[in-house]
């Protein structure tokens, strides 16, 4: 079993998460498919006892739960074996019913042999890195007048390590999504973004615009198109369609050829809330809204990968990563991805805490360990919407 450390990686991409970096700096996703982040405290563990020693009137504690938005993309768990094995039967050719070619004198052969055709993947790489703390025993119980706030300080702590464990869940998530779209942009030459063509994994809307009668002679950019009313609507219509096309036994929606089809309870559709947030406005009156709220399983995203400095539409729709085949994709306008629930996941299988107690210096330490496997199979369903 291949095991990945990635706290160096995680820790790396903290900055395009919270606006650090002015521009979005490029992720290498060649070793792990997705990676997590963690947002550190500015203030050091090694600096509490000076921070709370001196404590006058009123203890404020900022203790904010955090919860993460389930893309649907979690998968289940399991405790024993390290494998997960994915097994397919591809569909069967039809033939010539022989009970209506019969003739004198020949032979109808039934005894032959028609095995299944079997697609079988194996995933057993992982990603793993631990979330260190201490606690201390006298120095904190000098900083505090009551039982209740040394308590409730100690909550705090064990909570903030929840929450970075969280968001490392949840970039987990947009990683796993952006090595599947950066797989499928390579696999149609469209990893740079090119702006004259569409295909039918990877829709250019705006291309797709360019050739119909109202945006034959149209100005719009791949920048400025989410504002115009008329484009908003052409591409939730497109976007529409994609729903009954991939309900359809059909080669063309995955990278592997494979014959498949996504049946509406199985399709999971995440849009940029960017764009959700202008059809909002636009169509809200317009019977092409209604339109819009049918689409199944309508999850959004803030950002597929950073903000920037400015969490501008260009940040926001960006990917720059290295993809698990070693391409490297630098493409923005990106709206959304409609996909099959079996196209990707996560596996948050193995998470747990470990201690060791310091006697001589009246601590323990704390490690919060985590093993997640995530994966992309290239076999299934997945589609591209977007702006070039």
């Amino acid at each position: 079993m291949k095991m990945v450390q990635i706290a160096e990686i995680v820790n790396g991409i903290t900055k395009n998460v919270i606006g650090e970096n002015a521009t979005i700096l490029a992720e290498d996703l060649s070793n792990v498919v997705a990676v997590g982040t963690e947002i550190e405290d500015a203030i050091g563990y090694d600096n509490f006892t000076g921070q709370l020693v001196d404590r006058i009137g009123k203890v404020v504690f900022v203790d904010r739960p955090l919860e993460i938005d389930d893309l649907g993309i979690m998968k289940d768990n399991w405790e024993y074996g390290s494998i997960l094995e994915k097994i397919a039967v591809e569909p069967y050719e039809a033939q010539d019913n022989p009970a209506w070619g019969l003739k004198d004198g020949i032979v109808v052969e039934q005894d032959k042999v028609v095995l299944p055709h079997l697609v079988v993947k194996f995933y057993n790489d992982d990603g793993t890195f631990e979330i260190a703390y201490t606690i201390t025993d006298e120095q904190l119980r000098s900083a505090f007048t009551t039982p209740t706030q040394l308590g409730s300080f100690v909550g705090m702590i064990e909570n903030i390590v929840r929450s970075s464990m969280e968001i490392r869940v949840k970039e987990y998530q947009r990683r796993t999504i952006n090595n599947m779209t950066g797989l499928t942009l390579v696999d149609t030459a469209m990893n740079t973004g090119a702006s004259t063509k569409s295909t039918a994994k990877v829709v250019n809307l705006l291309y797709l615009f360019k050739q119909t009668p109202q945006g034959a002679e149209t100005t719009l950019t791949a920048t400025n198109c989410i504002y115009d009313p008329e484009f908003i609507r052409f591409a939730v219509s497109e976007m529409d369609k994609y729903v009954g096309r991939m309900k359809e036994p059909t080669k063309l929606f995955n990278i592997g050829k494979r014959l498949r089809w996504t049946p509406a309870n199985r399709l999971n559709f995440i849009l940029l809330d960017e764009f959700l947030s202008k059809a909002n406005i636009y169509l809200q009156s317009d019977t092409f809204h209604n339109e819009f709220t049918r689409l199944p399983k309508a999850k959004t995203i803030a950002m597929w990968q950073g903000t920037g400095d400015d969490f501008s539409f260009e940040n926001t729709s960006k990917i720059d990563i290295k993809t698990s085949s070693g391409t490297a994709v630098e493409v923005s306008g990106i709206l959304g991805v409609m996909f099959d629930t079996e196209a990707l996941g996560i596996n948050r299988y193995y998470e747990k805490t470990t201690s060791h107690r310091n006697n001589h210096g009246e601590y323990t330490n704390f490690w919060a360990k985590a093993r997640m496997r995530l994966f992309n199979d290239t076999n299934e369903n997945f589609v591209v919407f977007m702006v070039a």
